[in-house]
């Protein structure tokens, strides 16, 4: 297997699940310890980017603490498909969020039978749902990640597209099929085959949210170490990256310079070439 070429690199940009830590699973203290390790060695900044919302992502920012104390080389998570950027205190320093316009069309679409999930600004999740086998499952889906992701669930479904609408919201997932065919719009719609839901995103993708960011830190995209592994992760490798690596049981449909199988893979790559003493 070939080296990264470390020369130029200055940030890791990691997705997390399926990249850093097997699908649904929690991320491992050994692994948050390997980056600890390498990041302060090699002086590089850490940046998560996500389709979670701040609440799945917070025990790992406490975890990194946990271990290093300082974690000031950790700078936060572009969460919520890119469309966010908190920092490790849990703050949103920005946010791209859904416009009325682009909500309300988005609500003539939903009906009372269709599930969805949103963050509001105060990162927590809402969910609705008539079918409480539905509520049931998705609590017990985020409950490893700690007693307070969801700040409400809820059968009420006035209620809860009331607060849909009033809220700063920047993804919604829901059962509905809701595609953008208005001109006074600008989200996007598309379909997670994984989740087997749609993600309705005003900021678009994972990529204009790294963009964005890269913009106000004056950081080149030539710089970083980006890793990821699904759809929405993609669009990510169509930047002049200093490194691109993809890690999935099939082959990627893009030019990258590695193709890894699992984050075991992703973690003994990175081990070998940002060696500690």
């Amino acid at each position: 297997m070939k080296n990264i070429d470390v020369s130029e690199i200055k940030a890791l940009v990691l997705d997390i699940d399926g990249t850093i830590t097997p699908e649904g699973e929690k991320v491992s203290p050994q692994t948050i310890k390997i980056l600890s390790e390498i990041c302060i060695t090699y002086n590089l900044d850490l940046i998560f980017l996500t389709g979670r919302a701040w609440c799945l992502v917070k025990y790992i920012l406490d975890e990194f603490h946990n271990i290093n104390g300082d974690i000031s080389f950790v700078k936060g998570v572009l969460s919520e498909l890119g469309s966010k950027f908190v920092n490790p205190r849990g703050n949103i320093v920005w946010g791209k969020y859904l416009s009325q316009e682009s909500k309300g069309f988005i609500l003539s679409q939903i009906h009372k039978d269709d599930f969805f999930l949103f963050s509001g600004h105060d990162n927590f999740y809402y969910l609705y749902s008539n079918d409480t086998n539905i509520i049931k499952k998705w609590s017990n889906k985020f409950s490893k990640y700690g007693n307070h992701i969801f700040q409400l669930t809820s059968k009420d479904y006035h209620y809860m597209t009331s607060l849909f609408f009033l809220d700063k919201v920047s993804v919604l997932r829901t059962s509905a099929k809701i595609e953008n065919n208005k001109t006074n719009t600008s989200f996007e719609g598309k379909y997670n085959s994984k989740h087997k839901l749609w993600e309705i995103s005003q900021f678009k993708s994972k990529k204009n949210g790294l963009i964005h960011y890269c913009k106000i830190n004056n950081l080149s995209v030539k710089n970083i170490l980006f890793a990821g592994n699904e759809v929405s992760d993609l669009d990510v490798f169509d930047l002049e990256l200093a490194s691109s690596i993809y890690i999935g049981d099939k082959d990627c449909i893009k030019p990258v310079d590695f193709s890894l199988r699992n984050p075991k893979d992703f973690m003994d790559l990175l081990q070998k070439n940002f060696p500690i003493n």
